[in-house]
């Protein structure tokens, strides 16, 4: 027996194994719930006089924005990363042809790939490089 999940409207995924409708799953409004908590992480932001933040640990993403993709490899991986402005587009940098797997998030503006912030793989300009055009980009 297959049921439709509602977190995950639009995907292709279809698991091998007999997948359980979760207790009032029906009940909840995902989209209010991402809303909500975006919302919490721009409002203290804004609290405390900072124009945006660049969330690496994958926890972090997941509750700023709902967003999920090897979660244990992110941890120890600085190449999956978001930016989010108090004012501006939401901007998710995601690995190659992962894009697919975050589509369906309505707070997520935009989905870039990502470019891993491994010391040894960039460089200190091409970092702040990046820094600055997000900052320009959400004034």
């Amino acid at each position: 027996m297959k049921f439709k999940r509602k977190i995950i409207p639009d995907s292709n995924y279809s698991p091998n194994f007999i997948t359980k409708k979760r207790l009032h799953e029906d009940e909840i409004d995902f989209d209010q719930l991402r809303s909500y908590r975006l919302n919490r992480v721009k409002k203290e932001l804004a609290k405390r006089d900072i124009g945006a933040c660049i969330l690496f640990d994958p926890v972090n993403i997941r509750y700023a924005l709902d967003s999920v993709n090897m979660s244990i490899f992110n941890m120890h991986n600085l190449d999956r990363y978001c930016f989010i402005p108090v004012n501006g587009p939401v901007i998710l940098f995601e690995y190659f042809n992962c894009e697919h797997l975050s589509k369906h998030l309505k707070l997520i503006n935009e989905i870039r790939p990502g470019i891993s912030w491994d010391y040894f793989l960039m460089e200190i300009k091409l970092k702040s490089k990046l820094i600055n055009g997000l900052m320009k980009s959400s004034i």
